[in-house]
Parts: structure tokens; C-alpha cells; sequence
């Protein structure tokens, strides 16, 4: 295990397969980032991935994204589970072919902490991050 330094995990769609990451939140804190590539017959540029980002002792929350030609064409299948407290309102939402959003309020004791999961297509890259 190695000292996470980045704040975003940048999985290479030519590569693909499943792929690891340990990042920071905007608080610091650890986040680990497993992306993994949902096998089909089509060509990996048009392919779905699961997204699953772990806040260690929180949080796991993820969902899966479509893509298609470099653009992000559906957001599905959100999930979450909180190992300490709760979360509310969870929302998934395609704000562009380029981005999407997974947001929600969790709550480690009685005030909420807005958080959530963003996805983004960059080139041959699907980068994530803890909003």
C-alpha cells in the first residue's frame, strides 16, 4: 500500500479490464477506486463500466456508465452503503455526454456531509472523483 496524492483516478479505457485506485477527497481522506470494465460484445470504446468508490470506515458508493464514441451515453444502476451512519438523497444524474454526477448527504452521526461520486470522459480516459 503507498500514500495516495491525487485526487482523482484516471482509468484507461484502451487498457481496460479492472483497474485501482487510492486517491484524497477534497478533506484528505482516503478514497479507494476499483473501475472495472462490464464485458460485452461490443468494442471497448463502446462499452459499460462500474464505478465503486470506498471512503475507508464510511462509505461505498458507485454506479455504472455507458459509453459510446468517447461520450458518456447513460448513467445506471447507483448503489451505496454506509458502514457508519446513513446516507439520504442519493441522486444519479447525466449532466453531459462528458460528465456524471452520483450525489448525496451522508451522515456519520446527525449532521449531513454533502458527497458523492463524478465521472468524466476525457479522450481515452474515464476519470473519477469524490465530490
Amino acid at each position: 500500500m503507498y500514500a495516495a496524492t491525487v485526487s482523482s483516478a484516471s482509468y484507461n479505457i484502451n487498457t481496460g479490464g479492472t483497474q485501482e485506485f487510492d486517491i484524497l477527497d477534497k478533506e484528505g481522506n482516503a478514497i479507494h477506486v476499483v473501475i472495472s470494465q462490464i464485458v460485452s460484445e461490443e468494442r471497448i470504446a463502446d462499452n459499460s463500466y462500474q464505478i465503486t468508490c470506498t471512503s475507508s470506515g464510511s462509505w461505498r458508493a458507485g454506479f455504472k456508465v455507458k459509453v459510446k464514441d468517447n461520450k458518456l451515453v447513460s448513467a445506471y444502476d447507483p448503489f451505496y452503503a454506509a458502514y457508519i451512519g446513513r446516507i439520504e438523497g442519493a441522486r444519479l444524474r447525466l449532466t453531459s455526454t462528458k460528465e456524471a454526477l452520483y450525489t448525496f448527504n451522508y451522515y456519520p452521526g446527525i449532521i449531513a456531509i454533502p458527497t458523492g461520486v463524478k465521472a468524466c470522459i476525457s479522450g481515452s480516459a474515464l476519470k473519477t472523483e469524490v465530490i
